[in-house]
Order: C-alpha cells, then sequence, then structure tokens
C-alpha cells in the first residue's frame, strides 16, 4: 500500500510540476525561435535553444552541470535537437564570440569544440587578440593558417546583432543563458523541472 501511494505520490507531482510549467510559459506566451544557421547538435524533433554570452560564468555553469545530463539523455539518443545561439553583450565577449563563429563556418562540430574549450580552459579577460586566435585555434581544431585567413575576412557582427535582437524578443531583459525547450522559456527552471517537461514533450512528438 505504500508503495503504491509513492507511485500515485510521484505520477501527481509530474503531472503537477509538468502543467505548472505550462501555464508559467503559455502566460509568458511562447516565442517562435529562428534556428536555422545556427550551431546545432541532434537531430530530434524537440528542439532545446540556449542564449549564451561566452564570458558568462551562469553560461559556463549550465555547461558543466545541466548540459551534460541533457546530452546524455536528449542530444546523444536523437530525441532532441539543441542549438546555441551565440551573444557578444558582456565586456570582452565579441572577440570570443567572433572565433566561435568563424569556427562554425568549418562546421558545427567546430563550433561545440570551441566553446568546449573556452568553458574547460577559461580566458583571460587581457588575452590578446592574437592570444585568442591562437585558442581558437587550438580549441576548434583547424589548422591555424585557413582559422586565420576566415577570422581576419569574416565579419560577425551582423549576426551578432540579430543573435542579440532575437534574445531581447524572447526574454525582455537579457540574462544568459537563456534557455527555451519548444519556445517555452524554461530559463529558471530546475533540471529536475526542466527534464520532466522535456520528457512530456518527447512523449507528445511520439518518440520513445
Amino acid at each position: 500500500m505504500r508503495k503504491l501511494l509513492v507511485i500515485i505520490t510521484m505520477f501527481v507531482t509530474s503531472y503537477i510540476v509538468y502543467y505548472y510549467l505550462e501555464y508559467r510559459s503559455q502566460g509568458s506566451v511562447k516565442v517562435s525561435l529562428v534556428t536555422e544557421g545556427h550551431p546545432a547538435q541532434g537531430t530530434g524533433n524537440v528542439s532545446i535553444v540556449t542564449f549564451q554570452d561566452l564570458r558568462c560564468s551562469g553560461c559556463r555553469y549550465f555547461y558543466h552541470h545541466t548540459y551534460p545530463k541533457l546530452k546524455k539523455r536528449y542530444i546523444d539518443t536523437g530525441k532532441v535537437r539543441y542549438v546555441v545561439i551565440p551573444l557578444a553583450f558582456l565586456p570582452g565577449s565579441k572577440e570570443l564570440a567572433h572565433g566561435a563563429l568563424v569556427a562554425q563556418t568549418f562546421g558545427d562540430a567546430y563550433f561545440f569544440a570551441y566553446i568546449e574549450f573556452l568553458y574547460e580552459n577559461g580566458h583571460r579577460q587581457n588575452d590578446s587578440t592574437e592570444t585568442l586566435l591562437q585558442k581558437a585555434v587550438m580549441a576548434s581544431g583547424v589548422p591555424k593558417d585557413a582559422f586565420q585567413k576566415r577570422a581576419a575576412l569574416f565579419d560577425s557582427e551582423k549576426g551578432l546583432e540579430s543573435n542579440f535582437q532575437q534574445a531581447k524578443q524572447a526574454m525582455g531583459q537579457i540574462a544568459t543563458p537563456g534557455i527555451f525547450v519548444e519556445g517555452a522559456d524554461l530559463s529558471e527552471a530546475s533540471l529536475r523541472d526542466m527534464i520532466r517537461y522535456i520528457d512530456r514533450k518527447v512523449w507528445e512528438s511520439g518518440h520513445e
């Protein structure tokens, strides 16, 4: 009897959490995000979109503590398509974002290798452009000459401004990381609640 009561309690709790998040997201209006052209992992029908500034400590925390769990549970299993939209509104972050976008021109895998390097190894506020380029080459795995040549020619300003405007429209007041699941803002949800919500969306999409 006690075991049955525990199961029922867990079920009811999950139900309440899911519909609370649904209610909150609907109350704030689900947003339609433009993800085409942005670096992505996975091929699932459900989308997780994150806005990240590469100098943001919260984004680094997300990378170390939340992203690995989402990757193992959803991205690697093909249940979710995970998209990163880079921002550059913190001091000194434009150079890092520029490197990330240059790396992406060689393929999405290079972009993710680049941000992984930054989040794992950190970066200094006073790094010169040359030092950042050297780090970008090491991080992405792109040959130095090819990377530097493209970095010199690539204009990231327009893309970063477009990303900023989309983040502003989606969040109102920008705070990173911004985390959206199927257009619902779950930036403030706990990992447990986020997983419950994503599980429900994956189930609704017909993916077992």
